[in-house]
């Protein structure tokens, strides 16, 4: 392992990589996801625990951002702006098409789950484990039990790991931003020993 993808794999990264085993463990079924995507801390693609490099940070960024998006599939018009913000919409066009290029070669064997529409993008997410989801949904599972009910150790490595950036070279972002706020909210209602 290089030594800046050891330096990117820190402490709280470890941390999240345990809570969501410890989730994995306590029921979910299946094998070890071929695809993952990290989004916590700096952004990486793997493929059979091999990062994949992408030609451009716009690929990379259309990549987690479909994997976060509603139902895995984003307006292009949205896409576009997301990633070129200062972009007029008329030359959007062409940028998406060699962005989604981009894309299906960076993922290698994997491009088939890039899905265009005449109006959208969407990701095929079937075997596909993404960090930030599964930290999530194990921080929401806690939050549903009664406050006696929650195992306190697993309580304060999901506060820890809650409070790892989000997408950290992006975090200027206003779709990032979000994504942020929704971390720091599900960290928030367990610090307080909350209940949703």
């Amino acid at each position: 392992m290089a030594k800046a993808d050891q330096e990117a794999v820190s402490q709280p990264f470890a941390t999240i990589v345990a809570v969501i085993a410890a989730a994995k463990d306590s029921g979910a079924k299946g094998l070890v996801a071929r695809v993952a995507l990290r989004c916590l801390g700096n952004p990486l693609v793997t493929i059979d625990h091999e990062p994949r490099s992408f030609a451009t940070q716009h690929a990379l960024q259309a990549c987690v951002s479909l994997a976060l998006a509603p139902d895995h599939e984003l307006d292009l018009e949205e896409l576009g702006t997301r990633l070129w913000p200062d972009a007029p919409l008329s030359r959007l066009h062409g940028r998406l098409s060699t962005m989604v290029w981009q894309l299906r070669t960076g993922l290698g064997p994997e491009g088939w789950r890039i899905v265009r529409s005449r109006s959208s993008l969407g990701m095929e997410m079937d075997g596909i484990d993404v960090d930030l989801l599964g930290l999530r949904a194990s921080a929401l599972r806690l939050a549903a039990m009664p406050v006696n009910d929650r195992d306190d150790h697993q309580v304060a490595t999901t506060i820890e790991a809650l409070g790892v950036p989000v997408l950290a070279p992006w975090s200027y972002h206003p779709w990032v931003r979000d994504e942020q706020d929704r971390n720091d909210q599900l960290r928030s209602v367990l610090e307080r020993g909350e209940t949703l």
